[in-house]
């Protein structure tokens, strides 16, 4: 082979040239010649024949190398073929567990998720129905802090609820002139003996210091229950005018119980400052504007003292009154410059009645063969007619009974509810709360479904059950 090293760049025509010489020289140097000199001529006699001893050896020697080579191969493994490994990886195989693991715990993961979430109760309960007769009869009602001797099953008992308010207005003065005012106040009468007991109208009370103060109407002091001493408020006015009868607070005994066991079983306190007494010269109104204003004071302190039953009286609880449960009491007016305060107090004493005595009377008289009517109500309780017979002279205080007046149609229930159901249920096994279900008053049938359907319980809050009722 001719091998050309181009140390410069040249062009075609000089390679070729280069080639050309270089060929000539090879073929001057190499050239085959026909005749072979006579110093190196040979016959063929001069060339040697082989030794067949030499050549069969030779041969048999190196059939028995191969023979040696292809047993000493028979006992060398086959060499493997090399695996083809990916580039970065490993030569074993990646396990599979921790994305099964993984996979399980984000599926347990986002089911409890799911039932806290989701999780949901829904209640339908079948009661028993109660057959609805039209109610219009007469009850007998008495004090239950002074109950009648005998008391049948029809009687319904009565508390007394006492509200008070005050109000007052400037009027402008008509002139000055000697004026005697009363102090007044309130006291609390206790009682410790089991019996009540009745004062008259201007029954005395005396302080400790000696001063006399007098109630203005007859009142019934109720005797002591269950060894609670009883209690009565009530309104006094000094024995006579003048600001040394003005009183911060102190106690008081009963001087006309002197010598009988009473005087030491009832005692009183104050429970407001007895104030407003005086005697001397300040401005004073008209007599026609005094009653006027006195007319308008009363009219707020009805609307005022009806506004608080809303706010005092229990849902449970009916509080009956009439306007002539209401007393007014002036109260001592007081001097302002040029004008004169007029104040009055309004104090209204209703009968107050348990909703559940009510309606376990009517039950009893007008519903025949219902044993179970402990947990029974009338849901249109407010919307029947109660009125009280004879309550013009009607005395809330007085030891003799009276007569309420009940019409209309009553709708009874068992008194079961969305919210005391779930409350009663809320939380349990549905085992349990199957049990309270079976317990209740007047259910017929009920089903409970609890979502999501692996749950055993009903869920904690309420608010996530829903409790629907029919016949």
């Amino acid at each position: 082979m001719v091998k050309i090293h181009i140390s410069s760049p040249r062009t075609y025509t000089q390679i070729a040239e280069i080639g050309k010489h270089s060929y000539n020289e090879y073929m001057e140097k190499n050239f085959l010649k026909d005749v072979i000199p006579p110093a190196h001529q040979k016959s063929v006699r001069d060339i040697p024949l082989p030794n067949k001893t030499s050549a069969s050896r030779e041969g048999r020697s190196e059939r028995e190398g191969v023979a040696i080579r292809r047993k000493a191969s028979a006992h060398v493994p086959p060499r493997r073929r090399p695996r083809d490994v990916p580039q970065g990886g490993f030569g074993r195989k990646k396990s599979k567990l921790p994305a099964i693991l993984i996979g399980v715990f984000g599926f347990f993961l986002l089911a409890w998720i799911y039932g806290v979430l989701a999780h949901s109760a829904q209640v339908s309960i079948s009661t028993e129905a109660i057959p609805s007769n039209e109610v219009d009869g007469a009850f007998t009602i008495y004090n239950r802090t002074n109950p009648p001797e005998t008391v049948p099953q029809s009687f319904i008992p009565y508390t007394l609820q006492t509200l008070t308010v005050d109000a007052s207005q400037e009027v402008q003065a008509s002139g000055r002139e000697e004026v005697e005012d009363f102090a007044t106040g309130t006291i609390k009468i206790t009682k410790t003996s089991a019996e009540s007991q009745p004062l008259i109208k201007n029954t005395r009370f005396e302080s400790e210091d000696g001063r006399i103060y007098r109630v203005r109407n007859s009142i019934v002091v109720p005797g002591a229950q269950r060894a609670t001493p009883g209690t009565k408020e009530v309104e006094v006015f000094a024995d006579q005018p003048g600001e040394e009868f003005n009183l911060i607070s102190g106690k008081f005994t009963v001087p006309g119980l002197s010598g009988l066991p009473e005087f030491d079983e009832i005692t009183a306190e104050t429970v407001t400052a007895i104030a407003g007494g005086f005697t001397g010269v300040r401005n004073v109104v008209s007599e026609e504007d005094e009653d006027t204003t006195r007319g308008s004071l009363q009219t707020k302190l009805e609307e005022d003292l009806l506004a608080k039953i809303g706010e005092q009286i229990a849902e449970e609880k009916i509080f009956y009154y009439t306007p002539s449960f209401i007393k007014y009491t002036p109260l001592p007016s007081d001097e302002t410059g040029e004008k004169v305060l007029i104040r009055e107090k309004g104090v209204l004493q209703g009968l107050l009645f348990d909703k559940k005595d009510i309606t376990n009377t009517i039950l009893k008289t007008s519903v025949a063969g219902l044993t179970d009517i402990e947990n029974v109500k009338i849901a249109n309780i407010d919307s029947l007619s109660i009125t009280l017979e004879d309550k013009e002279t009607f005395e809330p205080e007085a030891a003799d009974p009276g007569t309420l007046l009940i019409s209309g149609l009553p709708q009874y229930s068992w008194g079961l509810t969305e919210e005391n159901v779930g409350s009663q249920i809320a939380g349990l096994p549905k085992k349990e709360a199957d049990e309270i279900l079976l317990q209740q008053s007047g259910v017929r049938q009920f089903v409970i479904k609890v979502s999501p359907f692996w749950k055993k319980a009903l869920p904690g809050n309420v608010e996530d059950i829903s409790v629907t009722f029919g016949e």
